[in-house]
């Protein structure tokens, strides 16, 4: 989190995905990194007019709907949900299952739960619980090695937008109780409070 101006915001995205290029599995994680940080940062400094959702195609069919769903939950997170809900209408739900289990397909059902958290959107929701039922037990680690959640935790999102309360509880409290038994200091333990607060948040 960098305090100051859009500049400062950029240089230290600069820095930080130069850190990560070494580490990166795929050869364009940095670029994905760059981007996506990029994106947030022009939102939050309100440096972007029109929503980025067809700005940069990514070749990949999966790793193009997990940037289409990045997008619309850092849109929905900043107060712009009619974009984010014109990015989010990008990616149909029916042809989730038809996506290539590949690399980006555990950040897709990472980002997809967060869009559909902020927008409110059910028919992503239910598509996203239903895509997810069968990995559940499984952590997310991206390309450049960052921890970004149970499947669980991501599928629990799904169903309590969906109006599956009691499975979202379950999933949720599954999610809470998988990152707290990981050793993690920081991204995990995190991970472990964000599933707490929306179980809280649903049961209330």
């Amino acid at each position: 989190t960098v305090t100051g101006s859009f500049d400062d915001a950029i240089a230290a995205i600069d820095v930080s995905a130069r850190a990560f290029e070494p580490t990166m599995i795929d050869p364009s994680g940095a670029a994905i990194l760059r981007w996506a940080h990029t994106t947030v940062a022009q939102l939050v400094y309100d440096e972007l007019e029109g929503a980025p959702d067809a700005t940069t195609p990514f070749p990949l069919a999966t790793m193009n709907a997990m940037a289409a769903a990045y997008v619309a939950a850092v849109l929905g997170a900043t107060g712009r949900a009619a974009e984010g809900h014109a990015v989010l209408a990008r990616i149909d739900p029916d042809g989730l299952s038809d996506l290539p289990r590949d690399l980006y397909w555990l950040n897709l059902l990472w980002a997809l739960g967060r869009a559909a958290w902020e927008l409110d959107a059910p028919s992503h929701a239910a598509a996203l619980h239903e895509l997810a039922a069968p990995v559940t037990d499984l952590l997310v680690v991206d390309a450049g090695f960052m921890f970004i959640g149970a499947v669980a935790h991501h599928a629990g999102l799904g169903a309590a937008v969906a109006g599956r309360t009691h499975e979202a509880r379950e999933l949720l409290s599954s999610a809470l109780a998988r990152t707290n038994g990981c050793a993690h200091p920081t991204g995990w333990r995190r991970a472990g409070a964000r599933s707490k607060a929306c179980r809280r948040l649903r049961e209330g």
